[in-house]
């Protein structure tokens, strides 16, 4: 609107220049000019007075005689040019001029409350300081004292805003802060407590409220800035308590004789209003490109602190009032404020958004919240943070979910006493309820359809517009992720296209061990089933997670439980689902061999779940029992086996078994991995001495750590400290690199003992 403005006014004035236009366009041409410049012209004209009015009060304090002198000759003269027809007014104007002079008797001035005046701001250090001067009731006016550079500098850097002139010590200042401050704060928590009590007839008090968060009342300088910080909190806590839940809303209008309450629900959705673009305002400040050096500074300006301060209120009232109006406006401006360079608030709104969608199953405010952040990757070019990609990961698009059917608990008292009339008639009022119970639940799953939809649609939007640019390597582990937990809904006309894309970002330097999980995983899925048909070779990421696996022993703590249950899910899919048609037996054997062996320094859990997931890859193929028992020999035992070969079909895998490791994991100090190497020594009996308990058979290995047993929350490695002595003492390197050799060599030095 403002650019077409000042579009048709060039225009409007070119036009007049040339003549083009009629004379009464030009009048009101010149009308709305005039009208503009009015409150300009006032606000001179008021200056103008102000100034020569100081100027006479000066010079009569300087000269009084000569003043009164200059003012009795300056009146003769006057008085002689009037006219007899001004004389016959002068009853009409006289109390005019009287009215006059009492104003002019007071001078203007900016005067706040609590006995300070609010003198002009002078600018220090490129920093705006607040002068208030005390008003005194003594006649006796002590002599100023000039202020102290040093001091200045120190309150300056103290992030004080406000200087003491005029003579005034510092005490008494603060001790009038200290008053205001706690009157103000007393002034809020009636107001607050007022409205939670009864918020129909005291809904005018937001007004105050909005007034104070906005710094438009007349609260002292001192204590302003610290009763706007109180006053934007006390809100959002409000409006947190006041707002209707999901039902109350439309209850309230339901009822023909609730004319109060709708006004009461239109006042406060105006308020409510207010207060969003008082936040949204003032959160938008830390997008600003100027502030950018104010990153380095250790105490941010109150304009920063604010800015924090709201941007957490929106995300405490997205959080809590979702269900509400104008959530989707709020998730928008959190979206868009996720780009700040401060991380710390950064973190915080992708959280927040986290959390929003975890808590949304009706995906409704999920799919505004995809569109926003698709919408932002375009525009931003994919450079945005991590974590606001990382968001999708907490959508609920799932098709299997649980149906939880309600039971009625209707009482059966008094059933038998109706009549058959009653009966017949309740009998068809059922009926009409079941019929529009079914329409109702019908159009909400046809609803909540359409929103998956679109939701998954602009999630794998952004996927696509990311893996594109490839801007920056964080990225990619969140899409990555997504694309590993949402790959069952891919639309088959992109599956060839994202599984060839992803076999050239299988073999990036820079990936790490999830990245490559996920990157096999969303693979193995794509080419499962149907995908086959594609004609995508599986062998790079073969050799790609072959390659990978001896960092699962330096990956930290937090990280490892999904990383194992990837991992387990990504070795199902490679080899248990293919079975024998698409994987060599000496592919499997190599996996099998570095499983066992990374198993060795890692904790008790994760040494569980790696030999329940080899023990599943030897059910899967038989024809490998020879690496379990110690009777059969291996088929193709000729050569010698590579520990540290980095392609599984040539590290001759067939030529070794797995006897040292599982007699290790015998003598292990848990009782789950025991068993476990027990029963794969005795070659997998699902009955007698050396069989696995049912829990233990029928849960997938990713799941185990999901179980609550005692055995598997032992976070013990009984064997590291031994493999880390064995390094010093042979003077080996603990490396990914040669850590296979180096766990082969420590397995035949732990036999000879």
């Amino acid at each position: 609107m403002k650019k077409q403005r000042i579009k048709a006014t060039k225009k409007l004035t070119k036009m007049a220049k040339k003549g083009k236009l009629r004379r009464n366009v030009r009048d009101q041409m010149g009308e709305v000019q005039r009208q503009k410049m009015l409150p300009k012209e006032k606000r001179m004209e008021q200056i103008k007075r102000d100034w020569l009015f100081e100027r006479k009060v000066r010079e009569r304090e300087q000269n009084p005689s000569s003043a009164e002198s200059d003012g009795e000759t300056e009146e003769l003269p006057k008085r002689r040019r009037k006219s007899r027809k001004n004389r016959k007014n002068n009853g009409e104007d006289g109390e005019r001029m009287e009215q006059d002079g009492d104003m002019e008797e007071q001078m203007r001035s900016f005067v706040a409350a609590f006995g300070e005046d609010e003198l002009l701001p002078v600018k220090v250090a490129g920093r705006l300081v607040r002068r208030v001067k005390i008003r005194e009731d003594e006649e006796d006016e002590t002599e100023q004292k000039p202020d102290d550079l040093d001091t200045l500098q120190r309150e300056l850097n103290d992030g004080n805003m406000e200087m003491v002139s005029d003579g005034t010590e510092g005490t008494q200042l603060a001790d009038k802060r200290q008053i205001t401050a706690a009157e103000s704060e007393a002034m809020l928590a009636a107001m607050a407590g007022a409205i939670v009590a009864e918020p129909q007839q005291n809904i005018a008090k937001f007004r105050l409220l909005l007034q104070m968060a906005s710094g438009d009342n007349e609260l002292s300088p001192s204590v302003r800035e610290h009763s706007q910080k109180l006053a934007v909190a006390s809100l959002t806590e409000l409006f947190v308590n006041v707002l209707p839940g999901k039902g109350n809303f439309a209850e309230i209008f339901s009822f023909p004789f609730s004319f109060g309450l709708a006004e009461y629900e239109h006042a406060l959705l105006n308020y409510y209003l207010k207060f969003l673009r008082l936040l949204e305002k003032n959160a938008n400040k830390i997008l600003q490109k100027g502030k950018r050096h104010s990153l380095a500074e250790k105490a941010p300006t109150f304009s920063t602190q604010f800015s924090f301060i709201c941007v957490r209120c929106l995300c405490r009232l997205i959080d809590k009032c979702s269900h509400f109006n104008f959530a989707k406006n709020v998730i928008t401006c959190l979206v868009r404020l996720s780009t700040t360079p401060w991380k710390k608030m950064s973190e915080e709104i992708c959280a927040t958004i986290s959390e929003v969608f975890r808590a949304d199953f009706q995906l409704q405010i999920s799919a505004h919240g995809t569109n926003s952040i698709a919408l932002l990757v375009n525009k931003k070019a994919a450079s945005v943070p991590a974590a606001l990609l990382a968001t999708f990961l907490a959508l609920n698009i799932t098709e299997n979910e649980a149906n939880i059917t309600e039971k009625k608990n209707q009482s059966q008292m008094g059933e038998k006493w109706k009549s058959k009339r009653s009966k017949k008639y309740d009998k068809q009022i059922g009926k009409i309820d079941a019929e529009l119970k079914e329409a109702i639940e019908t159009e909400a799953k046809s609803t909540k359809t359409q929103l998956a939809t679109q939701t998954i649609k602009n999630v794998f939007l952004t996927y696509c517009r990311v893996l594109k640019r490839m801007p920056a390597t964080a990225l990619l582990h969140p899409v990555l992720a997504g694309l590993s937990k949402f790959v069952h809904l891919i639309n088959a006309e992109l599956l060839e296209d994202l599984a060839r894309h992803l076999a050239n970002l299988v073999h990036q330097k820079q990936f790490g061990f999830s990245d490559v999980l996920h990157c096999v995983h969303t693979a193995a899925v794509v080419l499962e089933g149907d995908g086959r048909l594609l004609g995508v070779d599986l062998l790079s990421f073969y050799g790609a997670i072959f390659g990978a696996l001896p960092n699962v022993c330096f990956q930290p703590e937090q990280t490892l439980f999904t990383d194992l249950s990837l991992l387990s899910k990504s070795l199902h899919l490679l080899f248990v689902r293919r079975r024998k048609s698409a994987v060599s037996p000496a592919r499997v054997a190599a996996f099998a061999k570095r499983l066992a062996l990374l198993a060795l320094p890692l904790q008790s859990h994760a040494q569980a779940v790696l030999l329940l997931t080899l023990r599943r890859l030897l059910l899967a193929h038989p024809s490998l029992s020879f690496l379990v028992h110690i009777d059969e020999e291996a088929p193709f035992a000729s050569g010698r086996f590579l520990p540290d070969s980095a392609d599984p079909d040539h590290s001759n895998a067939m030529a070794t078994n797995l006897h040292l490791e599982l007699q290790l994991f015998a003598k292990h100090p848990n009782a789950l991995v025991r068993s476990v190497a027990m029963n794969l020594l005795n070659g997998m009996p699902s009955t007698g001495k050396f069989h696995l308990e049912a829990k233990w058979t029928t849960i997938e290995p990713s799941d185990c750590q999901l179980m609550d047993d005692p055995m598997v929350e032992d976070k013990r490695a009984p064997f590291l400290v031994r493999i880390l002595q064995f390094c010093e003492e042979n003077k080996r390197k603990y490396c990914s690199t040669t850590l296979c050799s180096t766990l082969c060599d420590f397995v035949l030095s732990a036999a000879k003992q």
